[in-house]
C-alpha cells in the first residue's frame, strides 16, 4: 500500500479481495498512500489495525523477497507474497525468504525461481476484476503487445521499440502499446 507502482496496485488488490469476506487488520510497510478511490476502505483498515491484530492469526506480507526480515511476527504461520526482478538470490535475499513459514508467487516462473532458490510456493496468480475489464468483441486484426511500467534502465523499456522494429516489418500486422 506504499507505492502507487505495480506493487502497490497489486496490494491493494489483494487487500481489497481479502476484505470481502476476512477480518484483516492491514499494518502497511512505510508510509500508506490512501488515494485511490478505496481511501475510505483503507482508511478503515488502518484506523483498526492495533484492534483486530492479533499474533495468533495468520500474516501476510506483500513486500520485496529481501526485506522480510521485518515481517509481522505471527505465532501460527507468516507468508510472504513477495514480487521480484532476479532469478539468482544472493545470501541476504535467501536468509529474508528464510524469516517466512510459507511463500506465495503469482506465476510458474516465480514458482521456479523459488525453486531453483531451494524454496518451496504456492502460485496464487493475480485475478482481473471483470466488472471493470471485460474481453472486447471488436477486435483489432492485428496481434497487440502490451506492455506496461515505468521508464527506466533496468526495465529496457526504451530498448522494447528497437527490438519490435528489428523482429517485425511494416507489412506485418503487428502493434507495440
Amino acid at each position: 500500500l506504499n507505492s502507487l507502482l505495480g506493487y502497490g496496485h497489486a496490494a491493494i488488490n489483494i487487500v481489497k479481495a481479502l476484505s470481502v469476506d476476512t477480518t484483516l487488520s492491514v499494518m502497511p510497510i512505510g508510509v500508506p498512500y490512501l488515494t485511490t478511490n478505496d481511501g475510505e476502505l483503507f482508511q478503515k483498515l488502518f484506523d483498526q489495525r492495533f484492534e483486530l491484530f492479533s499474533a495468533k492469526n495468520k500474516s501476510l506480507t506483500i513486500w520485496h523477497e529481501n526485506m522480510l526480515f521485518d515481517a509481522l511476527p505471527s505465532k501460527n504461520e507468516t507468508i510472504a507474497f513477495p514480487f521480484f526482478e532476479l532469478d539468482v538470490f544472493d545470501t541476504m535475499r535467501k536468509r529474508s525468504l528464510e524469516c517466512v513459514d510459507r511463500l506465495f508467487v503469482t506465476s510458474k516462473w516465480g514458482q521456479g525461481v523459488l525453486a531453483a532458490n531451494g524454496f518451496s510456493s504456492d502460485i496464487v496468480p493475480l485475478g482481473v476484476d471483470s466488472s471493470i475489464f471485460y474481453p472486447k468483441t471488436n477486435l483489432s486484426p492485428a496481434y497487440r503487445f502490451f506492455t506496461i511500467g515505468k521508464i527506466e534502465e533496468r526495465k529496457c523499456t526504451r530498448f522494447l521499440s528497437e527490438i519490435f522494429a528489428a523482429a517485425f516489418t511494416a507489412m506485418d500486422n503487428v502493434e507495440l502499446h
